[in-house]
């Protein structure tokens, strides 16, 4: 986490937070309110609980690294270049 904290991100701001991740879509404001309210998350996504169960699996750490893409609470369109910018930070941080 330190070294993913370091690494320089210059499109956007760079946080350090919880992924609230299940295997559902929300988009109802209210709804994730709540959950960060109850939880304590920065964000939401449906992947990253599976990559942490692989993780506890094999009995190593893990980190989800995540560019927001679109939120529902200021920018309801997925900005399809995110995708891009988060690997460009990935292989900057695993340099780092």
């Amino acid at each position: 986490m330190k070294t993913a904290l370091e690494t320089p991100y210059k499109n956007g701001r760079l946080i350090k937070g919880v992924v609230g991740t299940a295997f559902e879509f929300n988009k109802e404001i209210d709804r994730l309110l709540w959950v960060r309210k109850t939880f304590g998350t920065s964000s939401e996504d449906m992947e990253s609980a599976y990559a942490a169960g692989v993780a506890v699996a094999f009995k190593t750490r893990f980190l989800a690294v995540r560019i927001i893409s679109d939120s529902e609470f200021n920018a309801p369109q997925l900005q399809r270049i995110s995708g891009d910018y988060c690997a460009a930070f990935v292989v900057d941080m695993i340099r780092e």
